[in-house]
């Protein structure tokens, strides 16, 4: 009987430490600059993956803050969010994570200060539903494209202008005259997040 105790408290022991690891595991498979790409339908979503040709509406960064693992992002306002509560907008909690690549080369422990630094600047600025290439308002591709861009001089995404996107589906149309009132601004520059996500300077996490 008392072999049988013990064994069961080892047991336990072993489940529980194998639990705290997986955990752990999961908190350190992402580090901050990861790039998160999510799909959600709300707001201008359908359109955006549509304009863009795109299979996400939406994207942000991971940033590390007490051990936490919270999800950088330009909505209403620009904020952060807990990881595990920006996973679950997607119904079925799908979402990719994408990291540069050679990210130590890169992330020294004077440009991680910069590039928080570069983040905090722009901390509950408006949701920039025009996708105006201007640092007044901003939008969830633009931002991190930004950050990247004024901290290591990289593009992470090929720029577009807005007339290079594609206008051809009727909701599309039916949004950008809701937004513009016929005055597209066409010569606009504009990065997607599918641009994001195709980049060569990125590799794959999850």
């Amino acid at each position: 009987m008392r072999k049988n105790r013990f064994l069961l408290v080892i047991l336990v022991v072993l489940f529980v430490s194998t639990i705290s690891c997986q955990s752990n595991e999961f908190q350190d498979i992402y580090q901050t600059g990861d790039l998160v790409f999510q799909d959600f339908e709300f707001g201008n979503s359908a359109a955006i993956k549509l304009i863009s040709n795109s299979k996400y509406s939406h994207m942000g960064m991971i940033v590390k803050l007490d051990g936490k693992n919270y999800v950088y992002e330009a909505v209403q306002p620009v904020q952060v969010v807990l990881l595990e509560d920006w996973i679950t907008r997607n119904p079925e909690k799908k979402f990719e994570v994408k990291r540069l690549k050679n990210r130590a080369t890169y992330f020294t422990e004077a440009s991680l200060l910069k590039f928080k630094e570069e983040m905090n600047k722009y901390m509950d600025k408006n949701y920039d539903g025009k996708f105006a290439w201007s640092d007044n308002e901003m939008y969830c591709s633009e931002i991190v494209w930004k950050i990247y861009n004024r901290v290591f001089n990289l593009e992470i995404g090929k720029l577009q202008q807005m007339n290079d996107l594609d206008f051809s589906n009727p909701l599309v149309a039916a949004k950008l005259e809701e937004i513009y009132q016929g005055d597209i601004p066409l010569h606009e520059w504009v990065i997607s997040p599918q641009k994001m996500y195709e980049s060569n300077l990125l590799e794959t996490v999850k």
